[in-house]
């Protein structure tokens, strides 16, 4: 499990993914989504999520205004979570390999 990045990515307990650590003093303690992946940006975040995770129709009872996502095969125990930032750790990596090259300027 990588959470060395500035951005980290949380998993809720019915696979709620999300990045914006504001939203996370909405759920309760119990509830609260654990670190599990992490990326250099919010960019690559939202990317990262709306690429692996499935949008869900409905409004989420702690975030009612804002679309939110969850991965589907996440089954909500801890031995999960290693499976889960090791499948968004591959995809990260292969982002980050398809990136092409930045060319300095002369």
């Amino acid at each position: 499990m990588n959470v060395t990045r500035p951005v980290l990515l949380y998993i809720g307990a019915e696979g709620t993914v999300l990045h914006d650590r504001d939203i996370l003093i909405n759920f309760p303690a119990n509830e609260r989504p654990m670190p599990f992946a992490s990326v250099e940006t919010e960019e690559e975040a939202t990317a990262l999520t709306v690429l692996m995770c499935e949008c869900q129709p409905i409004a989420h009872m702690y975030m009612p205004r804002r679309p939110w996502y969850t991965y589907r095969p996440f089954g909500g125990t801890f031995e999960e979570i290693q499976r889960a930032a090791n499948d968004f750790e591959l995809y990260y990596q292969s982002m980050l390999n398809r990136r092409p090259a930045v060319q300095e300027a002369a």
